[in-house]
């Protein structure tokens, strides 16, 4: 669907920083898929304009090389929260989402452990989360991942298991192996150390 006239003329850089997310928002609620210039919005210094283009960039239109290399800068972004929704919007990138390993594996050692989807949400976990979905070709986050076996707080860990999981079980690595060194490293973790409430089991 096509944007009333006036809007058409404001999209996509009105002056007023209020202005300018209300014009995004409402681009991206009539599906407005003029990708480049939701890619363009990604570099806004308006978090919230940021925030409404990575939902586009993620829902409007087929994965792409330019929408990837967008997010993919976005993970360098100050606020924590446009990181959060970058990496998540990667899982959307189709067979492009890994060229985003390495920046992935630079986000495992953000050094902020809280909520995973909260406000911003633990972006380690997250990056965690999203290599595991990209599977064998982001192999070079194992060492990173093994070591965040050893993390003080469980669901990081949880994370990291579960991602080297995925990992690994696509690269035929035998499964004994595999449980053996996972469930060895986390069982020698003092469960008096965690800094979160441990998970019961179901």
């Amino acid at each position: 669907p096509k944007l009333p006239v006036r809007l058409q003329r404001r999209f996509p850089k009105p002056a007023a920083p209020k202005m300018r997310y209300w014009v995004y928002q409402t681009a991206y609620l009539l599906g407005l898929s003029a990708m480049p210039a939701w890619v363009a919005a990604c570099e806004d210094h308006n978090k919230l304009v940021k925030l409404v283009a990575i939902d586009a960039v993620r829902s409007v239109g087929p994965p792409s090389p330019e929408k990837t290399r967008a997010l993919i800068k976005l993970l360098q972004d100050p606020d924590r929260e446009v990181r959060g929704h970058a990496i998540i919007a990667l899982d959307r990138m189709g067979p492009f989402r890994q060229d985003a390993v390495p920046a992935l594996i630079d986000v495992l050692s953000d050094n902020y452990s809280g909520p995973r989807f909260a406000v911003a949400g633990n972006v380690r976990e997250v990056a965690a989360w999203t290599l595991g979905r990209i599977g064998p070709e982001a192999a070079a986050a194992v060492p990173e991942l093994t070591k965040l076996l050893a993390d003080p707080y469980v669901r990081m860990r949880q994370e990291a298991a579960a991602a080297l999981a995925h990992i690994q079980r696509e690269q035929n690595v035998p499964p004994g192996d595999m449980s053996r060194s996972i469930s060895g490293v986390l069982d020698s973790i003092d469960p008096k150390a965690d800094k979160t409430t441990k998970v019961e089991k179901p």
